[in-house]
């Protein structure tokens, strides 16, 4: 998908998804949210109808701004069908909701993706758990994307 946005010279697109592509391989498959499969009623042509959703719960320790980055980066899969080729079944349709889940972290990640009031209890209840986490010594900078569209950057 970068080649794309790079041959198109498109800058925006680029420094977002290199921008997601990053925090991706920091936060690994145990940095990201946990999952739920359930039924939500959807309208479908003035019919209501008991769809399979999957419900994205918040971790207790990570920063807001992933949880809107990746909301993003979900929604891109309605605009960019180019990209996201898939066989076989759909993908579920995944809903954020404010369950929050309470499990520890990844090490060696940035003090930037955690959520400040969970370092802060952390390091006045549990020092040797804050210090066991090996956050990574390197300052990585969050980056606000609440104004990137991925319908406004098509790679037809």
């Amino acid at each position: 998908m970068l080649s794309t946005f790079r041959e198109r010279e498109d800058q925006e697109s680029i420094e977002f998804w290199s921008y997601v592509v990053d925090c991706l391989q920091r936060l690994k498959h145990t940095g990201m949210s946990d999952e739920e499969d359930d039924t939500a009623e959807t309208d479908v042509g003035g019919l209501k109808v008991k769809r399979r959703v999957r419900l994205v719960q918040k971790l207790n320790w990570r920063h807001p701004s992933l949880r809107a980055l990746f909301e993003i980066v979900d929604q891109t899969r309605q605009f960019e069908d180019l990209i996201f080729k898939q066989s076989g079944a759909s993908p579920l349709p995944r809903i954020r909701v404010d369950t929050v889940v309470t499990r520890d972290p990844p090490e060696h990640l940035p003090r930037s993706f955690f959520e400040d009031d969970y370092i802060e209890s952390m390091e006045k209840t549990s020092p040797w758990k804050l210090k066991a986490l090996r956050m990574s010594k390197k300052q990585f900078k969050r980056y606000d994307f609440d104004t990137y569209d991925p319908s406004q950057h098509d790679v037809e």
